[in-house]
């Protein structure tokens, strides 16, 4: 745990918090939790229009690209939830439909 957090730039008890809440990959083994060097980065966390957290990254995996592309042209630079949240009204726009990322209960 320590040196991940001196990787990461935190708190050894931010650390813990964040395996337990699952923002960052680790396994727990008795009351240690164990971490590869690989997998120390922080998930980026949006909400969807229902206030449901999504990781960002896995989001970006299943919007269409053109759509997509289109919202980077123009909102660059912007946060991560401005972007999702444009992605959610654009796909509605252009497909008629709720994207699956914004329903209450999304499953992918």
């Amino acid at each position: 745990m320590e040196e991940a957090a001196e990787i990461l730039g935190l708190a050894p008890g931010t650390v813990k918090n964040m395996c337990a809440s699952g923002k960052l990959e680790a396994k727990k083994i008795g009351k240690t939790w164990v971490l590869h060097k690989n997998n120390l980065e922080v998930r980026k966390m949006v909400k969807n229009l229902n206030g449901v957290e999504i990781d960002f990254a896995q989001a970006v995996e299943h919007m269409d690209d053109e759509i997509r592309e289109n919202l980077h042209d123009e909102m660059a630079p912007c946060t991560d939830q401005e972007f999702f949240t444009a992605y959610e009204n654009a796909h509605k726009e252009k497909f008629n439909e709720v994207w699956f990322l914004s329903e209450e209960n999304p499953v992918w």
